[in-house]
């Protein structure tokens, strides 16, 4: 329990440290910059809320009362993640592609749990390509419907998974990273699991990796509610 909540609590103090250091920054800039200051502490005012929330979540885990489930908007889940990390995607020269789909990809879930999930896959991207000594560095998020399923895929330019890792990806506490917990996939698969989802990671073949999120669609069909 300990180590799940550091590693849930990781994300946004993670998001917090970086707007903070961009504010810091942006303070000593001349001229002020004040809408990008200001859309810097806007954005730690959300990620304190949603430490809040994730405190909330793990508390609520041990009454075994934590899921809110409702109607949430996959795309606006996915829109709200990536407004969020993306000046830490800018100074990484990250770029993320969004290519998602036209209509709204509804399913019963709960949403900040899902935008963990989200996170996280995103943030795994992240450091998968942070050391590429190519300039272009790239990011592709996008969503679909099929076959009744809401998917969400989430790629990259990366290297890809070392052969011998992919059957180990979700153990809890095996990681490759040097700092790592190992904790990030097992709990979003199992996070997932809780409204009937799955969560699955290949190599392309055109090089980086893909994890793909699968949810039933919660979509009226033919016009029925």
């Amino acid at each position: 329990m300990a180590s799940g909540i550091a590693h849930e609590l990781n994300q946004p103090l993670t998001a917090i440290l970086s707007q903070s250091q961009a504010s810091l920054h942006l303070l000593k800039s001349e001229p002020l910059k004040r809408d990008a200051l200001l859309g810097a502490l806007e954005s730690n005012v959300l990620q304190s809320k949603r430490a809040g929330e994730i405190l909330t979540r793990l508390r609520n885990w041990t009454k075994r009362d934590a899921t809110v489930v409702q109607l949430a908007d996959l795309n606006q889940i996915i829109r709200g993640v990536v407004d969020l990390m993306s000046m830490d995607l800018k100074e990484r020269n990250i770029v993320l592609q969004l290519k998602l789909d036209t209509q709204r990809l509804l399913s019963k879930c709960d949403p900040v749990q899902i935008e963990q999930v989200i996170f996280n896959l995103i943030r795994n991207s992240t450091e998968a390509i942070e050391d590429q000594k190519d300039d272009i560095r790239r990011i592709a998020v996008e969503s679909r419907v099929l076959e009744g399923q809401n998917i969400i895929q989430i790629s990259d330019s990366g290297c890809g998974i070392a052969s011998e890792t992919l059957p180990r990806l979700f153990e809890p506490f095996h990681s490759t990273k040097e700092n790592g917990m190992g904790l990030g996939l097992s709990l979003s698969e199992s996070i997932l699991q809780r409204f009937d989802g799955n969560l699955t990671l290949n190599n392309q073949s055109s090089g980086g990796a893909c994890a793909t999120v699968s949810l039933p669609s919660a979509s009226p069909v033919n016009g029925k509610k």
